[in-house]
C-alpha cells in the first residue's frame, strides 16, 4: 500500500473545511494569542511546539500553519503512526480583540482492534501483520 498517496489523499479530503476556518482569520491581521493541542499522547504539547514555527505573539501566517501541520504528521509518521493527521474538522481559529486563539486537534491514527472473520485459507495473523 502506498501510505504516501493515502496521506495526500487524506489531507485533500480535509481541505475545503480548513480553506473556510482560515478565511475567517485571515480577514485581521493580528497575533496568535493561545494554542491549544489535544489529541496527542505520544509527543507532549512541548516536543510539539518545538516542531512549529507558528508561536504564541507572533503574527498568524496561514503558510506557516500549514507547513507546521506537515512537519507535525511527519513527526508522528516517523514514529510509526502512518494514518496520523491533523484534525481539521476539529480546528478552530478564533478571532478575539486580544488575539487569535488557535485550537489544534491531532489525531495520532493509532489503530485499535482488528477483526478478521471469513478467513478459510488463511491464518489470522497473516492477515492482520
Amino acid at each position: 500500500m502506498n501510505y504516501q498517496l493515502l496521506r495526500k489523499l487524506l489531507l485533500l479530503l480535509a481541505l475545503p473545511i480548513w480553506t473556510n476556518l482560515i478565511s475567517v482569520a485571515e480577514a485581521k491581521t493580528t497575533k496568535i494569542q493561545r494554542i491549544v493541542l489535544t489529541g496527542n499522547r505520544i509527543l507532549t504539547d512541548n516536543e510539539i511546539r518545538k516542531i512549529m514555527k507558528t508561536q504564541v505573539g507572533k503574527d498568524f501566517d496561514k503558510t506557516e500553519l500549514q507547513e507546521d501541520f506537515d512537519r507535525i504528521v511527519a513527526q508522528f509518521y516517523e514514529l510509526g503512526c502512518r494514518f496520523a493527521r491533523i484534525d481539521k474538522e476539529r480546528l478552530l481559529v478564533k478571532q478575539f480583540d486580544r488575539g487569535l486563539y488557535l485550537h489544534i486537534h491531532i489525531d495520532e491514527g493509532v489503530i485499535g482492534k482488528i477483526t478478521v472473520e471469513g478467513n478459510h485459507r488463511t491464518q489470522t495473523e497473516v492477515i492482520v501483520r
